[in-house]
């Protein structure tokens, strides 16, 4: 018998979206699934969009950001398998009948795939190669979060050890999936789909300015400190290496957004973390040439 898998689909304001995605899933070849899709406090025509499909479960409620809206869902779920997919991106049709089986490996208690990026026009762009990395897995999750949301599938009852997303985070792009990965997989093992299985729409507003990369980078911060806490046989040297990974995270973010001097410290902040690491010292030196080269080097990487 074929699991049940509840794909938690958490929504606010994307009604122009929302009839794409749920058209994706409701393509899938795996046929025993339920969709749940949890409303956080819209104020478009999302729930009018929601009329034309009947076999969704519909969940509204006061806005509270993402951790809360997906934990609803999980509350609310009947499957033994949990799909996750935010509401703005796009699923392959085989993307459930190739992860669930994954899941006859009973070890395995979380599964990912590869991803395509695509723009606003809704042309594919780049396929993303996500690494795998086995047993070692938590060790890499310590470094920085590469494990895509949407394409993630677990299995419901590891939660019970591992607890929901955290809903403490202040930014609205936040990394609660990357806190509750490192739980996930501080326990159990991984599997990966090698095919790029979700389509990823990047827009402008993934770009973050002000006071977003503040509480950003508290957020950050705070899944360490989390992951910290919970292991204390994290040694030194690699929690060096995670603070510095989020410090490079910092710098790039600030390195795309343009803004070369808060690239150029945050790099260096990295550096002084962890000075082995090659990619690093590529990224500052980056970050020290005139902002016109910059933009004309980002051009030809996009290009390729």
């Amino acid at each position: 018998m074929t699991p049940k898998v509840s794909i938690i689909i958490p929504t606010y304001n994307r009604a122009r979206l929302l009839e794409t995605t749920l058209n994706s899933v409701f393509s899938q070849t795996y046929e025993n699934y339920e969709v749940l899709v949890i409303d956080d406090g819209s104020t478009d025509d999302t729930e009018k969009v929601l009329k034309k499909f009947k076999k969704i479960r519909y969940f509204k409620k006061k806005n509270g950001g993402v951790s809360s809206a997906r934990n609803l869902g999980i509350k609310n779920s009947k499957g033994n398998l949990i799909a996750f997919l935010d509401s703005d991106d796009l699923w392959h049709e085989k993307k459930l009948e190739k992860t669930v089986k994954k899941f006859k490996n009973s070890n395995i208690a979380l599964v990912y795939t590869n991803y395509l990026l695509f723009a606003k026009d809704d042309c594919a762009k780049k396929e993303i190669k996500v690494p795998f990395y086995g047993k070692k897995t938590y060790e890499k999750l310590l470094l920085g979060n590469f494990i895509p949301n949407s394409s993630v599938v677990i299995r419901k009852k590891v939660l019970k050890k591992t607890g929901l997303f955290y809903e403490g985070f202040n930014c609205k792009a936040s990394y609660e999936d990357w806190d509750l990965w490192l739980r996930i997989t501080k326990m159990r093992c991984t599997g990966m789909v090698t095919e790029p299985l979700l389509f990823y729409r990047r827009h402008n507003s993934n770009t973050l300015t002000g006071s977003s990369f503040r509480e950003l980078k508290k957020d950050l911060f705070l899944v360490l400190k989390r992951a910290f806490e919970r292991d204390k046989s994290i040694n030194w040297f690699l929690k060096r290496r995670a603070i510095a990974g989020i410090f490079r995270l910092l710098g790039s973010k600030y390195f795309y957004g343009s803004d070369l001097k808060s690239a150029k410290i945050n790099y260096l902040k990295s550096f002084i973390f962890n000075p082995f690491d090659f990619e690093t010292v590529i990224f500052l030196i980056k970050s020290l040439l005139p902002i016109e080269l910059t933009k004309l080097l980002r051009k030809i990487k996009n290009y390729f």
